[in-house]
């Protein structure tokens, strides 16, 4: 793709085809355009690199994974400007309408915009007329079925908004919050991307997600989604030393999940902003090692970006937030200005005690959005966004190459590279209602895992009423079924998993329900009715070793019936434990309300394993050899289903349910095991 000029206008060319026309920016106040760049362009060529410039503004753009991505810079020739809303760094008419869109709906706190956990995404069919806009980025399907992303693939200048159009127009602006524009001064902008998929589910949004993460130079350096115990939804702020060591013991010597972080939330501090241990927890530094001695990473929970108007440091040290444009008043809700040299110190030197000096080494940073102002900074050259970077950095800095964070109530985009973990939906609570927004998200975010860090939907609450005693804090209502759909979903994420129940409290039942998401898997599944659905009903869980999985869930009030297109393959329910048959073209089934069906399909061979009831996204190895299958367990006591078309020998555990169906046993916590068909007498001359 390149820039050409066509009736003077600056448009933007795939071979010989005009991709998106009309190509211009602005300065935006109060929603009118105060300066517009030159229309006088002209184009230079330098390697890889198409640049189209005009007296004040300068269009670089690149080549970039199937598509190519732009800079743009705007240079103010006209006057000093007090205040600017908006730089629109770019706007163009797309040369064919856009019929349909999902987009990042905005949270909006104190002033701020931003694309967050609490942020849904929704898929809009675009009518005549019609524009809708969107945080960081909006993928769409045009009128000839072409799947395109657009929006950003760095976020290190501005927040942003995407505006999507029906009859194709696309445009960034970037929020200057009001800042002045000096006369001369240039804008630059992130750079935007533009890229063309076979979908979006499978190629577009995950391709666009390696775009970010390489363009923010983001090096995962954990992989591997923690699996911890964390207090707040049993026992809110209401925590000590005691209820810590009460649930260390019962985890430590009653439950088989793999736990490796105990994460002390809210409840242990002075007050927001004073972030020293209350007199419920008089022996921290102690409880950190004990917790160590037993195996587990201790975890803390912050709320850094802002204060408790009663503590100390916001009695004392006013100078250190930012503030309002024409005064030295604080800002809305109190933020800390990291731009200030004397708040870098003070929370280097408060995480740096917290990782080195007590020795925690996962850090829960939380209430981040609300705390983010769009005001003015010591560094005059500071934003919001710049602001929120600053924080994460000196935190990251102070706390060491191995200590790990996790961001929660924080803009998604900007801190890819700066946090090893994201909340990427809302809280849970304890009603069905919440699992249909906490899931509304995040499986929609389903490409952010592993990409940009490794994603958090938020802990895992099973309990029922009568599990919850004097210190529950928190009422759960969910039902039987309600709960098994959100522990699927939650394994289908891929991502973390923090218990918050007061295990003890659980039935041996309960815990085995736990159990069914380990080991749990590194990645997600994919939506495969993305931009067809409002809620996400049909998941895509990877085929791995001739196992392909299947997600069913039925978020109405009413019974469902589900189609699944198969070809030749066996159906195996985990949650049913059943096999279920060979189906030929299409699988079919009917779901109670809020009901999930987990299925694993695999071809049908000779000889091959078809199903566990281990886990809900098993990772089996098998091989076979003529007539011997070998195989692996991924736990004891799990049942394996086999399908043969010639009988299997006998051996132990070994149970035949059907013709062509057994089922083998793990009851000696065996890792691998083996079985021969018994092949006819002409088979084995041959």
């Amino acid at each position: 793709m390149e820039f050409k000029i066509k009736n003077n206008q600056l448009c933007l060319y795939n071979h010989n085809q005009c991709i998106i026309e009309n190509i211009h920016c602005s300065l935006i106040h109060q929603e009118k355009e105060i300066l517009n760049n030159d229309t006088h362009w002209m184009i230079e060529k330098q390697k890889d690199l198409s640049i189209a410039v005009s007296s004040n503004c300068k269009i670089v753009l690149k080549k970039e994974n199937h598509g190519v991505k732009f800079q743009v810079s705007l240079t103010n020739t006209k006057q000093n400007f007090q205040n600017v809303s908006y730089f629109c760094a770019f706007k163009g008419l797309y040369h064919h309408s856009i019929k349909k869109c999902l987009i990042n709906h905005f949270v909006y706190a104190n002033d701020n915009m931003v694309n967050e956990m609490q942020s849904t995404l929704e898929v809009f069919t675009l009518l005549s007329g019609k524009q809708v806009m969107s945080a960081d980025n909006v993928a769409f399907i045009d009128e000839k079925e072409r799947n395109v992303l657009f929006g950003l693939v760095t976020f290190n200048e501005y927040f942003n908004t995407v505006y999507c159009s029906h009859d194709g127009t696309l445009q960034v602006h970037h929020h200057l919050e009001h800042h002045p524009v000096s006369l001369n001064e240039t804008i630059c902008s992130d750079w935007i991307y533009i890229g063309f998929y076979p979908d979006i589910p499978y190629h577009g949004l995950p391709q666009y997600a390696k775009i970010i993460a390489k363009n923010m130079n983001v090096n995962l350096t954990h992989k591997v989604p923690p699996v911890g115990y964390c207090t707040w939804y049993y026992y809110y702020s209401s925590i000590s030393e005691n209820t810590l060591n009460q649930n260390i013991d019962f985890i430590q010597n009653h439950t088989p999940f793999p736990i490796q972080y105990i994460q002390i939330d809210d409840g242990w501090q002075i007050c927001w902003g004073q972030w020293e241990p209350n007199s419920k927890f008089t022996h921290f530094k102690q409880l950190v090692q004990e917790i160590k001695s037993k195996g587990y990473k201790p975890g803390l929970w912050f709320a850094p970006f802002g204060v408790d108007k009663n503590s100390y440091l916001f009695q004392h040290h006013q100078d250190w937030f930012v503030k309002q444009w024409e005064s030295d008043e604080i800002y809305g809700i109190p933020s800390l200005d990291f731009s200030h040299p004397e708040v870098k110190k003070y929370i280097y030197d408060l995480f740096y005690t917290y990782a080195h000096e007590y020795g925690f080494c996962y850090f829960k940073l939380d209430i981040i959005t609300s705390r983010l102002a769009p005001g003015r900074y010591y560094d005059p050259s500071f934003n919001t966004l710049k602001n929120l970077q600053e924080g994460f950095r000196i935190i990251k800095e102070a706390i060491g190459k191995d200590g790990e964070i996790l961001a929660c109530t924080c803009p998604l985009a900007p801190v890819a590279g700066f946090c090893d973990y994201m909340r990427i939906s809302g809280d849970v609570f304890g009603t069905w209602e919440s699992l249909v927004y906490i899931f509304n998200s995040t499986l929609k975010r389903y490409y952010l895992h592993q990409n940009l860090y490794i994603t958090d939907a938020d802990c895992l609450v099973i309990r029922k009423k009568e599990n919850e005693d004097e210190e529950c804090r928190l009422a759960c209502v969910r039902n039987d079924d309600e709960i098994i759909t959100y522990l699927t979903l939650l394994a289908s994420n891929g991502g973390s998993i923090m218990l918050a129940d007061k295990l003890q409290n659980l039935s041996s039942k309960q815990l085995q329900l736990i159990d069914k998401i380990f080991p749990n898997v590194s990645f997600s599944a994919i939506p495969m009715d993305l931009m067809e659905s409002h809620l996400i009903s049909k998941l895509d869980f990877k085929n791995i070793n001739d196992i392909q999985v299947y997600i069913l869930v039925n978020w109405e009030e009413k019974d469902k019936k589900f189609d699944l297109p198969m070809n030749n393959h066996h159906v195996y329910s985990f949650w049913d434990d059943q096999y279920e048959g060979i189906y030929q073209s299409t699988y079919s089934c009917v779901l109670q309300p809020h009901c999930c069906k987990v299925l694993q399909v695999s071809p049908v061979k000779p000889l091959s394993i078809i199903g566990s009831n281990a886990t809900i996204r098993p990772i089996i190895k098998q091989k076979r050899n003529h007539q011997i299958l070998k195989g692996s367990f991924i736990k004891n006591q799990e049942k394996q289903y086999i399908y043969s078309i010639y009988p299997l020998k006998p051996q132990k555990y070994l149970t035949k349910i059907r013709p062509h169906l057994y089922q083998i046993e793990n009851k000696e916590n065996q890792k691998y095991y083996q079985v021969e068909m018994s092949l006819p007498t002409s088979k084995l001359q041959k």
